[in-house]
């Protein structure tokens, strides 16, 4: 299977086993590697229907994004951090896969919330308001080719297109140039990986790739002379356990040492019957401590359905 190298920037391994949320989690040493925009794109799909467009949660959350937007072109930088962090908060019940399993639990939705706040305050300099909504960048995709077949784009990938990508990753790269200096980076949850700049760039670059199809990776990678981040992946042999928390059946390739629960969230030790703190990150028997941190106190969250 040719896939892109989404190597764990703590073990250097690759990703085996198939992924289901946004956030892709090691499957040896349960470490985040990066982000799955198609598993994002299947949610927002699914939460975004005809149907659910009355739905009183989605109604605010939308009315909230609007709002938010108003306080930016007003460049009322208080109300608009304010508004942001509801919307957050929102995001957690709404789209629960998006910040991928560790989201489902209380101290780790604590911690993100933190790191936004903390991060809006950081970026939003003199000029924020005024690049971002009152006269952001005018990038034309008029002269982009696509053919459009079961309902999936195709674009063609020419002069055109790689122009209209290359103004694009511009962005994305005078963006990361400015985070680099953030203090808030030190309270990103996924702290360990974020600090790695030059991670950072390829994940967002492999990110952007999704979002133009499954044909994307090779062409693009080729123009940027990435071509190495594509690799076969081998066959694996792949055993099974039971989550600590709640259960739950997990995938465990050979030689893993930590794996995490898609359904609640917690970071297994394999075979030890222990967990990692969502919070400190501490090692403790959820069982034996009434699911409970003796480290920082934080309690644990079993998914409503076990």
């Amino acid at each position: 299977m040719l896939v892109s190298n989404t190597k764990c920037t703590i073990c250097g391994a690759n990703k085996v086993t198939p992924n289901k949320s946004m956030y892709i989690y090691c499957d040896y040493c349960g470490s985040w590697m990066g982000y799955d925009m198609d598993a994002a794109g299947r949610e927002a799909a699914k939460v975004f229907t005809v149907e659910s467009m009355s739905n009183p949660k989605i109604v605010e959350y939308n009315k909230l994004n609007a709002v938010s937007v108003e306080h930016a072109k007003a460049k009322n930088k208080e109300e608009y951090i304010n508004t942001r962090i509801l919307i957050h908060e929102k995001e957690f019940e709404l789209f629960p896969e998006r910040h991928g399993p560790k989201g489902k639990q209380p101290a780790f939705r604590k911690k993100y919330l933190d790191y936004y706040r903390a991060m809006y305050q950081d970026m939003i300099d003199e000029d924020y308001f005024e690049r971002t909504f009152i006269n952001p960048p005018q990038i034309s995709s008029e002269e982009l080719k696509y053919t459009v077949e079961n309902g999936v784009v195709k674009y063609e990938f020419d002069e055109a297109f790689f122009k209209y990508f290359d103004e694009n990753l511009q962005i994305v790269k005078d963006s990361l140039e400015r985070s680099k200096s953030y203090k808030s980076l030190e309270l990103h949850p996924e702290y360990e990986v974020v600090k790695n700049s030059d991670l950072m760039y390829k994940i967002t670059i492999l990110t952007m790739i999704q979002g133009y199809g499954q044909d994307a990776a090779e062409p693009i990678l080729k123009h940027l002379g990435m071509e190495d981040q594509m690799i076969e992946i081998p066959d694996v042999s792949v055993g099974k356990m039971n989550c600590v928390v709640c259960n739950a059946e997990m995938l465990v390739p050979e030689g893993s040492s930590h794996v995490m629960c898609v359904e609640c969230g917690c970071k297994n030790e394999v075979s030890a019957g222990l967990i990692s703190c969502p919070n400190c990150a501490a090692s403790f028997n959820p069982i034996k401590e009434n699911e409970t941190c003796p480290y920082c106190s934080s309690k644990i969250e079993k998914p409503k359905s076990m």
